[in-house]
């Protein structure tokens, strides 16, 4: 209930902040601004930075052994961000976060000024538009436009997770990239980077840099170049 609670408010609050901090910025980037700074990702990256996972009671290993090797992805990637873009956090430590800002609203009596005032620290840094990555998944979408393939979007949702599957169909092979989130947005976001860094692993080794050097199949149909 905690983690429910601490879900809602942490949405407003953070809402209410990008809103506020980035005037000049358009509604559809305050809303990829929104996305990554509210993702079980972001969170589960906070309770690492801010050392909140071994206070986390359990008695599983597997979770145990997930945590240990999620913090020190996360400590490789304070040399290397690229990393960040390949790991994702156990689901628990971002329930932690949103667990505590469930209960420090109650502790509070509703005070969402008290909550933000101990959340706007412990999140820093919050995402910012020079900070947000390019959307991949229209990035992935136009690099294969102009190539002449088509991306298929498949998405489940199994308990509060969305399932996000995109998969490209090239001459001689499927190419799949798969995200997990709890927005089908964030998960659609991870797998588009996934397949696009096959994508472009595929056009370097078989040199299609140009959409007027071949024919291209867009889901069995040929599309000959102009």
């Amino acid at each position: 209930r905690l983690e429910f609670l601490g879900d809602a408010v942490l949405d407003v609050l953070i809402t209410q902040h990008l809103y506020h901090s980035h005037t000049d910025v358009d509604p559809g980037e305050l809303t990829d601004l929104r996305s990554a700074a509210v993702s079980n990702e972001s969170f589960a990256r906070a309770a690492v930075r801010r050392n909140l996972h071994p206070h986390l009671q359990h008695c599983s290993g597997l979770l145990l052994s997930h945590i240990t090797e999620y913090e020190k992805l996360c400590t490789e990637a304070l040399n290397n961000t690229s990393l960040l873009e390949e790991i994702k956090g156990p689901k628990a430590l971002g329930d932690i976060v949103e667990s505590i800002a469930g209960a420090i609203l109650i502790d509070s009596k509703l005070d969402l000024d008290e909550v933000w005032r101990v959340f706007k620290p412990l999140l820093s840094p919050i995402a910012t538009p020079s900070s947000l990555q390019l959307d991949l998944l229209r990035k992935l979408k136009e690099r294969c436009d102009s190539l002449g393939y088509f991306v298929k979007e498949t998405l489940n949702k199994e308990d509060a997770i969305v399932n996000a599957e995109l998969s490209l169909k090239l001459e001689d092979v499927i190419l799949v990239g798969k995200g997990y989130e709890r927005k089908a947005k964030a998960a659609k976001q991870r797998a588009a980077r996934q397949l696009l860094k096959k994508f472009e692993g595929y056009l370097a080794q078989t040199g299609q840099t140009n959409p007027n050097q071949t024919d291209y199949k867009w889901f069995g149909l040929v599309r000959f170049p102009l």
